[in-house]
C-alpha cells in the first residue's frame, strides 16, 4: 500500500473533542464510520486514545489519513486472504503465544513507517498496555509509536507479549476497554468512548437448561479451532461484557451494535463501518451541545508527556 501524505495539524481554536476507542477485530472497525460522520459535520476530534485494534484506526487517523483512506485500507487488507497470509507468516508458536507480531507490525509499517513518533503526529494520541508483572496500565505518548500499538494489540494467548523495561506489556483492552480517561490527559473537554458490542438476538442472556434436553436430534456442529477458540473466549471476556461496562458509565458514547454473525467476520468490514457512521449521526446533535457548554479549553501540545504508568 502506498503511504499517505500526513495532512496537516488541524486542532480546534475552541473546546477540543476527545475520542476513545476501543478493540475488536474486525468491529474495531466501525470507528472509521464514526470519524467519517464526524469529520462530515466539522466536529473532528482533537486527540485520541485508543486499545488494540482502535491503537491502530488512531495511529493511522493520527498520522493523517482520512477516513475514506482508512475505510480502502481495511477493506482491501480484511477483505483479500491478506489478514490470513500475515498471520501465518507470523505464526511461530511458543510458550507465551500463537503470533509472533512481527509480520502484523510490519503490514502497519507500510502505512506509518518504523520511527516515526508521537510527537510527529498531527494531535495528541495515547496507547495503553497492561503490564504483566505489576498490573499497570502503561500510557504511551511519547517516543516511537508502533512498538506502543504492537504491545496494545498483545492478545493474551494469541500474540506474544512484548518485553519492556524488564517487564512484559499485553493488550490494553485487558485494563482499558476503552481508554476513555486517559483523554484528559490529552486536552480533551469533551470525551465520547467508541465502542462497538455483538447485537445479541432477542430473549434472555441466560438460559437454563437440563442436560436430559439434549436428544441428539441436532445437527453435528464442527468444533473451532484452538486459535479461533482462544480468541472468541477473550473477546467476549475482555471485549464485551467488560466494555459494556466502562461505556455505560458515560451517558454520551457511541456504540454501534453489530450483529453476532458479523462480529468475527472480516469480510463484513464495510458493513461494519456503514454501522458506526449510522451509530455516530445519532450523537452528533449531544455532542455539539456538550461542547458549547465548555467555558475554558485546554491547550497541550501533541507528545507533551513522556510514558506514563496509571495504576488501576
Amino acid at each position: 500500500m502506498a503511504m499517505a501524505a500526513a495532512r496537516s495539524a488541524a486542532l480546534p481554536d475552541g473546546p477540543r473533542l476527545g475520542l476513545a476507542l476501543g478493540g475488536g477485530l474486525p468491529f474495531g472497525a466501525a470507528a472509521i464510520g464514526v470519524l467519517d460522520v464526524l469529520e462530515r459535520h466539522s466536529l473532528p476530534p482533537a486527540c485520541i486514545a485508543g486499545t488494540s485494534m482502535g491503537s491502530i484506526v488512531g495511529l493511522l487517523y493520527a498520522f493523517g489519513y482520512t477516513p475514506a483512506q482508512l475505510e480502502a485500507h481495511f477493506e482491501a487488507f480484511f477483505k483479500t486472504k491478506r489478514l490470513v497470509s500475515v498471520l501465518l507468516r507470523d505464526l511461530r508458536p511458543s510458550r507465551s503465544g500463537f503470533v509472533q507480531g512481527k509480520e502484523v507490525l510490519r503490514a502497519i509499517s507500510a502505512l506509518v513507517p518504523e520511527g516515526v513518533c508521537f510527537e510527529d503526529l498531527r494531535m495528541p494520541f495515547a496507547v495503553p498496555a497492561a503490564c504483566l508483572r505489576t498490573g499497570q496500565e502503561i500510557v504511551f505518548r511519547s517516543g516511537p509509536v508502533l512498538p506502543a500499538v504492537r504491545a496494545s494489540i498483545s492478545m493474551p494467548g494469541i500474540f506474544t507479549p512484548v518485553e519492556w523495561g524488564g517487564t512484559y506489556l499485553v493488550d490494553g483492552a485487558v485494563i482499558s476497554p476503552v481508554p476513555v480517561h486517559i483523554l484528559p490527559l490529552l486536552g480533551a473537554d469533551v470525551v465520547v468512548p467508541v465502542r462497538a458490542v455483538r447485537a445479541h438476538p432477542p430473549g434472555p442472556r441466560q438460559r437454563i437448561a437440563d442436560v436430559r434436553d439434549i436428544d441428539g436430534s441436532a445437527p453435528h456442529v464442527a468444533p473451532p479451532g484452538l486459535l479461533q477458540l482462544i480468541w472468541r473466549s477473550l473477546s467476549l471476556l475482555l471485549q464485551d461484557q467488560f466494555a459494556a461496562l466502562v461505556m455505560s458509565q458515560y451517558p454520551l458514547r457511541i456504540m454501534p451494535e453489530i450483529p453476532a454473525d458479523d462480529a468475527s467476520n472480516t469480510h463484513k468490514v464495510g458493513a461494519i463501518i456503514e454501522l458506526g457512521r449510522r451509530a455516530a449521526e445519532l450523537q452528533i446533535d449531544a455532542i455539539r451541545a456538550a461542547l458549547r457548554t465548555v467555558r475554558s479549553p485546554r491547550d497541550v501540545t501533541p507528545g507533551a508527556a513522556s510514558s506514563e504508568r496509571l495504576v488501576t
